[in-house]
């Protein structure tokens, strides 16, 4: 490395840009037992972060999963799971859309192209 070299996002480098908007798009199918199943698409900054697999939980459960998700790929890190969520979004300013579809077919829940 020449002298003055300066280097940008090193390693070790932990700064992160400020997340501006996070968008979760679950699916939910009810199974002939009544067990609901769900998954979550899951955006920040209107960039797709991924997709959590197909899981047992019902209502808003597909945000718990989907924070969890975000959790996994680094995001939050200095953040406790219990302590995300909608009020979490509220507080730190952060632009936070949640949406949920149920569909009829266990097929329509594990299609990633189906929303």
């Amino acid at each position: 490395m020449k002298t003055g070299t300066i280097l940008l996002g090193g390693i070790g480098s932990t700064k992160t840009p400020k997340i501006k908007s996070i968008e979760m798009y679950g699916k939910r199918w009810v199974d002939s037992y009544g067990n609901t199943y769900h998954n979550t698409k899951v955006y920040v900054d209107d960039k797709l972060v991924g997709i959590t697999p197909t899981q047992y939980g019902y209502g808003d459960q597909y945000t718990q999963s989907g924070f969890a998700l975000l959790k996994s790929k680094g995001y939050f890190k200095r953040t406790k799971p219990e302590d995300l969520g909608w009020r979490a979004m509220e507080k730190k300013k952060i632009k936070f859309i949640k949406k949920a579809r149920d569909v009829k077919r266990k097929r329509d829940l594990e299609n990633p192209n189906f929303m």
